[in-house]
């Protein structure tokens, strides 16, 4: 057998869209141009190549897409089937992807920025940990769209609008950031089921941090009525609106649970916050991004240091239990007869 053997080398593939086959050390079948290095020409042509591909690509995807939406609507019966097939796929995917899907979770992703993307199941199951709710209770709460996060709002005072801090995004961290903020703002959540009804709807007007104090137009007048004072229920000083005159065919409460953003709204100019009317700054300090973040890295320390602890003691256990079945050999040794030492019956006698 000779000491070289025949390869396929796409040697001038550009040129001819032959492939020559060459063996080592040889040049190129005859007739055909050496393969160079790309030029500007041939990467341009490459890219006008690529993405008429990709163009074809989604030319195929939209025609496929509107001949499957052409197909349900021509056969209704067929769309709860095809559904549950797709849940089934991307159910098996899912699994697929992640091995560790029946772990429990100890974090949430790192892209959630604020409130907004916390979701309702994990605020149902702390209502009813942390609120001593009945469950039954806060399904009742979350028949209405929006309002659950609303009643989170209330009484943590962090809204949908609130920044996350980072360290909150571990469950154990945010589980105390909200225990620390429910007892904070006076915890709330007693006593609230008095102002929910039947069908589940909050009364704000009477369930809000804030009350409004309604004065009737003077004698002879035909005005409307108005507010006169706003106070907080869970505030000891109460403050005389002297900014602008609130009326209850002009204006009205938006967002009644939110300390913060709990605003008249009817002028379109004019948008007194209840929170400024009151000229309470310390309520802004409370809810403000960097006391937030203090809190919780005070909570992330303090959640370390505990772990620190429990470590230690595994620590301790693991070296007492080494100690104590190092003592017990030793001790077995000492009570160990040497070999030279024992006598047999057939030596007794």
């Amino acid at each position: 057998k000779p000491l070289w053997r025949t390869v396929r080398q796409p040697c001038c593939q550009r040129a001819c869209g032959r492939f020559c086959l060459v063996v080592p050390a040889m040049a190129p079948r005859a007739g055909c141009k050496k393969q160079s290095a790309p030029t500007k020409a041939t990467q341009s042509i490459t890219k006008r190549e690529a993405e008429s591909a990709s163009k074809r690509c989604e030319n195929i995807q939209k025609r496929a897409l509107q001949w499957i939406v052409d197909h349900l609507k021509s056969h209704p019966e067929e769309i709860l089937p095809t559904k549950a097939e797709l849940e089934a796929g991307m159910g098996k995917a899912l699994s697929g992807m992640s091995t560790t899907a029946d772990a429990p979770r100890e974090s949430f992703h790192s892209t959630y920025m604020a409130f907004k993307s916390l979701p309702r199941w994990w605020i149902a199951d702390w209502m009813v940990k942390s609120c001593r709710w009945l469950p039954e209770f806060v399904d009742l709460l979350d028949t209405k769209p929006g309002q659950l996060k609303h009643v989170f709002t209330f009484l943590t005072g962090l809204s949908e609008f609130t920044y996350w801090p980072r360290p909150a995004l571990r469950l154990e961290i945010l589980t105390e950031l909200c225990d620390y903020m429910l007892s904070e703002l006076g915890d709330r959540h007693r006593g609230f089921d008095a102002f929910v009804d039947s069908q589940g709807v909050v009364a704000w007007a009477k369930a809000g941090p804030y009350q409004l104090k309604w004065e009737s137009p003077a004698p002879g007048s035909t005005g409307p009525a108005y507010i006169s004072e706003i106070s907080h229920r869970f505030e000891e000083v109460a403050a005389v609106v002297t900014v602008v005159k609130l009326d209850s065919a002009t204006f009205s409460l938006e967002q009644p649970w939110d300390d913060l953003r709990a605003q008249f709204v009817g002028h379109p100019t004019i948008k007194p916050v209840c929170c400024d009317l009151m000229n309470k700054p310390d309520l802004k300090k409370r809810f403000s991004k960097q006391e937030l973040v203090r809190v919780c890295n005070e909570l992330e320390v303090g959640v370390k240091k505990r772990e620190d602890k429990v470590v230690q003691g595994k620590q301790v256990i693991l070296r007492t239990a080494a100690e104590q079945a190092k003592q017990k050999l030793k001790d077995a040794a000492k009570r160990r007869v040497p070999s030279h030492k024992m006598t047999t019956p057939l030596l007794a006698m």
